[in-house]
């Protein structure tokens, strides 16, 4: 019986980090995605105002706006504010990438080095996270506990007023 239990607990625990895992994946495809706005951006820019290339590139970055919009909440709904924003540094990074990619800009030594900077800070501050999870996870359960009991209060008093 114990050994069923610490097995399950050890299933959760797996399935727990490959989740985290795919939502860091899903967080930086999304971060990826709202750095090429920068690139319709910037192509927008470029062209003649209010010409039917400036339209088209001004309705794709809104067109990715609103799709990483919708994503965002859906991110922040299942990661905590400061992860998720610790790690949209990383469109710095991107940005880079793009500039060589689409604009041939040349990237300088100190670029690069601060990119790796970014890189590590965003490693750090998510392992920071991982190592306080045992406490987070439970003030998580206790808020689902609550937030159940309340929802069951509510609903309790919803029948007693349709009665």
């Amino acid at each position: 019986m114990k050994q069923n239990t610490i097995q399950n607990e050890m299933i959760t625990k797996s399935q727990t980090k490959s989740q985290k895992v795919k939502l860091y994946i899903v967080l930086h495809l999304l971060l990826m995605m709202f750095s090429v706005m920068g690139i319709c951006s910037k192509t927008a820019a470029n062209q003649e105002f209010m010409s039917f290339p400036f339209i088209f590139y001004y309705g794709l970055m809104l067109a990715i706006l609103a799709v990483y919009a919708v994503a965002w909440q859906q991110i922040i709904k299942r990661l905590p504010l400061t992860t998720a924003f610790a790690n949209k540094a990383v469109t710095v990074v991107w940005g880079m990438v793009w500039g060589v990619v689409a604009f041939r800009e040349q990237i300088s030594l100190n670029k690069v080095i601060g990119s790796v900077i970014i890189i590590l800070g965003i490693v750090l501050y998510s392992k920071a996270g991982e190592s306080e999870s045992p406490q987070a996870e439970e003030a998580e359960t206790q808020l689902e506990d609550t937030t159940a009991d309340v929802r069951s209060m509510q609903t309790g008093e919803s029948e007693k007023e349709a009665r």
